[in-house]
């Protein structure tokens, strides 16, 4: 997808005023000498007498800004169908352009740049501090570094088992579309990335908590999160309906890009084992959400 179209699903997904002007308090910041005072008549009702008083008052009043910023852009034409979303981008900080003064419209962006624009857009605090090496193909010298970082700590990246995440890698419409659900879902608590299973060979072995494994339990192994942790998990192709709640019994799985070691009977339930693999979004459970559902599954089976 090129720049000028991503601009397009980035804005309009983070409800991102489209208007081609400069946003007031942008516009205050660029030049403090255009905000000036003026003289108005205010009107209000006296709460004694219920009449209506008009009096003059100094009010501040800053002139609509217009679309300036664009204008440093040699291959942005004036009226062309993306002018108004590379300007509102510029205006709310979310776009540079090149240093020889281009934009690149229609050059396919990146997944390095995607992460800047949306986490910009998502107004998100990237970490000013980055470690000498993010992912083995992302050091911490890159423009990008820390955005990733930040999109790194959300569980957001899809990661190959190299440790690596290709951020220079152009981006598809479906896969900017996946990242832009993958931000939006995090607020929600979710997390993203590859389960496996585990085989056949590990029933009736002890885990590292001390349970006996048993493949036919709703169970699963995390190299973090708590032992006892119950964790809603689903894989993303399917109706949000369609999901497993595992416990977590063990420690695993150690490959990048993995982050859940499923039972093979939980594995079932969102996925045809033949897959061995595949995406997922989980979430933590807390013992207060989990009671809730339980009280409305009672309820709704008497009503």
């Amino acid at each position: 997808v090129n720049r000028a179209e991503a601009l397009k699903m980035i804005l309009l997904a983070f409800d991102i005023e489209i208007n081609g002007e400069v946003p007031k308090e942008v516009a205050a910041e660029l030049t403090p000498e255009a905000v000036k005072e003026e003289t108005a008549v205010v009107k209000f009702t006296d709460l004694e007498t219920g009449k209506t008083v008009e009096e003059n008052a100094k009010v501040k009043e800053t002139p609509p800004a217009q679309k300036e910023l664009v204008s440093s852009f040699s291959d942005v034409d004036e009226g062309v169908w993306y002018e108004d979303f590379v300007t509102t981008a510029v205006n709310n900080g979310l776009v540079n352009g090149y240093p020889d003064g281009t934009f690149g419209p229609a050059k396919n962006i990146t997944l390095g740049e995607a992460l800047k624009i949306n986490l910009e857009a998502d107004k998100a605090i990237i970490p000013a501090e980055v470690p000498d090496e993010v992912f083995t193909d992302v050091a911490g010298a890159d423009w990008f570094s820390g955005y990733v970082l930040y999109a790194k700590d959300l569980l957001i990246l899809n990661v190959t088992t190299k440790n690596t995440i290709k951020p220079h890698q152009e981006m598809t419409r479906g896969k900017l579309a996946e990242l832009i659900y993958r931000i939006h879902k995090s607020k929600e608590g979710y997390m993203f990335g590859i389960a496996s299973y585990y085989g056949d060979q590990f029933h009736g072995r002890t885990t590292a908590s001390g349970t006996i494994f048993d493949n036919t339990e709703m169970t699963a192994a995390s190299r973090t999160l708590p032992f006892g942790t119950v964790v809603r998990v689903m894989n993303p192709k399917f109706d949000a309906s369609k999901h497993i709640d595992v416990t977590i019994t063990d420690r695993g799985p150690y490959a990048f890009g993995r982050v859940i070691d499923l039972s093979k009977s939980a594995f079932e339930k969102i996925e045809h084992p033949g897959a061995g693999l595949t995406k997922v979004q989980y979430k933590i459970m807390t013992p207060e959400e989990l009671d809730k559902e339980k009280q409305e599954m009672i309820k709704s089976a008497y009503t």
